[in-house]
């Protein structure tokens, strides 16, 4: 059996650390400080809709902590890199659709919150896409929230 050189184990760890430095330095603004509130906390579903809307990595990057997790609509279980390869090739959104939520409430239990409601996109013909009952789990932690845990169920038609 063959065990790794050590320089290569250094190196790799290097090569974490920097890129684990680089990622904290894109969360600036509203990204890098929140309240510990629950409209800061609100206001943070919004900028989650519009990272996927947007297809930004680097923006869901700031949100989800790196131990997130995801059980979506489909059943699936996705893990932090599965969620932020996701939104990258997601299929845009169509001109004129607006996002929206429904029944959103926000709980704060010390340093956890939830937030529970219906997420859904409203095409311009007035149809309903992607409607779906959602519970998020955040931690504030380095004085911003950030995602460990959400869940989504398709409500059907």
């Amino acid at each position: 059996m063959r065990y790794p050189r050590l320089s290569a184990l250094i190196g790799g760890g290097i090569v974490l650390f920097f890129a684990a430095q680089f990622a904290n330095a894109a969360c600036t603004g509203e990204w890098k400080r929140q309240a510990k509130t629950r409209p800061a906390l609100l206001h943070m579903e919004d900028l989650w809709v519009q990272a996927l809307t947007d297809r930004s990595s680097a923006e869901l990057e700031c949100l989800l902590a790196s131990g997130f997790m995801d059980s979506n609509w489909k059943g699936d279980s996705l893990d932090h890199d599965q969620v932020l390869q996701a939104a990258a090739s997601r299929a845009p959104v169509p001109v004129g659709a607006q996002h929206k939520f429904d029944d959103m409430m926000a709980r704060i239990y010390g340093d956890t919150g939830i937030v529970t409601g219906v997420s859904y996109f409203l095409y311009s013909d007035g149809s309903e896409h992607s409607k779906a009952r959602f519970t998020d789990v955040f931690i504030y932690r380095d004085h911003r929230w950030q995602a460990v845990a959400g869940h989504e169920t398709a409500i059907a038609k």
